[in-house]
């Protein structure tokens, strides 16, 4: 028999991995020799100036947040080259010089590694798609609007209030235990345990009633748990219809919103190019939470067009809306907006009331202050209020000065969404801080570094003082100010948020004394996309 050969020569393993090599430094030193968009004369990292991984490395570590004000902190400057063709600009002027009605900036490709079934609110880099999504809900989120809402909030404030007073109740007799699926401890009269779960399960629930109609449970249940279909593309088939057979599962929504969330964001740090290969790393089982976070917004979606109620909240703006044809939004567009809505609905508001009442339960003094305004308004708590009385009225406590300093010294402080929101520089290039750049450049002025300039916030601008509201220069400051971001962008449920964050906080703070169940806790913070406390451990009675 006639041997067989190879007819292609056998190449030698060291030469291919030398090509290899050779090939993905050139595709980083070349654009760095070439410096198609100036920035060589920039400070930062060696690896940012050739590759837009040093960038994602942080966002993978949980880090990108305190790196990047650590960078401004390190090279004493206001602008900081973080990858390639991005420039961190820590500057007063940067805030509406990028984010603002006239900057002409667009979002980059970063916003791309967000998208689901469709471009929504949050993703769309176009202005024209922008504008037209932001009007199907506009009026529902102005205050006007929101304020309409405020007996459903009001509702869930009850339920809240009434697990912690159970809580309460035995933390005076000296009893440990679990409610639902969180523990508690007690010690001298105190009862003891994370407030973040009830957080979150106070804001969930309060956007499933208002953006969807119903409430996700969490409250009621003590527990992470929210019901999705198991097929996702029949429940999408099912829109709009009541006679389905469809099978739901249970998921724990919060858990999979906080793997899902940092890992998008890690992967929109990362090149366009590589997000698809890593994507499918089997390693990376995030992306199966990414999945079943999906069906949450589809199984919200489904039961509230499947009901027959009549009642208005976001989605009904949303079915009534119309696109640049006329025509109704697809069931796809439906859902993209409703993940939105949840995301945006509920973790970034739980996470500033709980950074708000860890620094209430830290400080004696801002505590005590507070609770002497709010009796002044409500009255001192004892046993015989109504249950109307129980929950703080909008209307008697959003102008309340010492409050809302306390609320705005926690945003400050704390900047959830502490990262600089990337843009990318218009044809023709602009100018900020004084600085020429080209267009196609990515640029931010991150929240984070920018609420801790002292030369806005003072040499204590890394403490905690509310006080510096009323003794510093307040226009000065609420100009620099920008928790939700500003401009055409800016985060269109702030009023909700607001209103959310006012009547928990005040209610909260009335009815009961904190203390933190450990005098020496620091708020550590996992860091994503958003800056969320790992945990707010206090100590809680009632003021009665």
């Amino acid at each position: 028999m006639e041997q067989s050969h190879f007819i292609l020569p056998q190449l030698d393993l060291k030469l291919i991995t030398a090509i290899l090599a050779a090939s993905l430094l050139a595709a980083w030193i070349i654009p760095f020799l070439v410096d198609k968009y100036r920035l060589r004369g920039y400070p930062g990292p060696l690896l940012a100036k050739f590759s837009g991984f040093w960038l994602a490395s942080k966002a993978y570590k949980g880090t990108t947040t305190s790196a990047v004000y650590a960078l401004h902190q390190k090279y004493e400057g206001p602008f900081v080259r973080i990858s390639p063709k991005y420039v961190s600009i820590a500057d007063p002027e940067a805030l509406q010089a990028i984010y603002g009605h006239t900057s002409g900036t667009l979002k980059t490709d970063f916003y791309d590694a967000f998208v689901t079934f469709r471009r929504n609110i949050f993703t769309s880099r176009s202005r024209l798609e922008h504008s037209r999504k932001r009007k199907y809900t506009s009026h529902a989120m102005s205050m006007k609007g929101i304020t309409e809402f405020e007996p459903n909030v009001r509702e869930y404030q009850h339920m809240l209030l009434k697990q912690l007073d159970t809580l309460c109740a035995v933390g005076a007799q000296g009893i440990d235990g679990v409610l639902g699926s969180c523990p508690w401890t007690t010690r001298d009269g105190w009862v003891l345990f994370d407030c973040m779960p009830w957080l979150n399960f106070d804001t969930f629930d309060v956007i499933g009633d208002l953006a969807f109609g119903k409430p996700f449970g969490m409250l009621e249940a003590g527990k992470d748990a929210a019901l999705v279909p198991v097929s996702e593309e029949q429940a999408m088939k099912s829109f709009g219809r009541q006679d389905t057979d469809l099978k739901w599962a249970t998921i724990p929504a919060i858990k999979l919103l906080n793997e899902t969330v940092p890992w998008t964001f890690f992967l929109g740090c990362l090149p366009p190019q590589a997000r698809f290969l890593m994507s499918k790393l089997p390693s990376f089982n995030a992306g199966t939470s990414r999945k079943l976070f999906v069906k949450l917004a589809v199984a919200t979606v489904s039961k509230r067009l499947a009901s027959e109620a009549t009642r208005r909240d976001f989605l009904s703006h949303l079915v009534a809306a119309r696109n640049d044809e006329g025509k109704p939004l697809s069931a796809q567009e439906l859902t993209a907006e409703a993940l939105n809505l949840i995301v945006g609905g509920s973790d970034t508001t739980s996470s500033s009331i709980g950074v708000v009442i860890y620094h209430v339960a830290r400080n004696r003094d801002v505590q005590e202050r507070l609770q002497k305004e709010l009796d002044d308004v409500l009255g001192v708590p004892n046993s015989t209020f109504s249950t109307d009385e129980v929950v703080a009225p909008f209307e008697l406590v959003k102008n309340l000065t010492y409050l809302q300093d306390v609320i705005n010294e926690g945003l400050r402080l704390h900047s959830t969404v502490g990262v600089g929101l990337p843009r990318e520089v218009p044809e023709g290039g602009m100018t900020v801080a004084g600085k020429a750049l080209l267009p196609g450049t990515h640029v931010s002025c991150p929240t984070y570094t920018l609420h801790r300039l002292k030369s806005i916030w003072g040499d204590d601008a890394d403490e905690f003082n509310p006080d510096r509201w009323t003794r510093g220069d307040r226009n000065m400051m609420l100009k620099y100010f920008a928790p939700f971001s500003i401009g055409p962008r800016a985060c269109i449920g702030r009023n909700l948020a607001m209103m959310e964050m006012t009547i928990c906080i005040a209610t909260i703070v009335h009815r009961y004394r904190l203390v933190l169940a450990n005098p020496d806790q620091q708020l550590e913070c996992s860091e994503g996309f958003v800056r969320k406390p790992k945990n707010v451990h206090v100590g809680m009675q009632r003021r009665l």
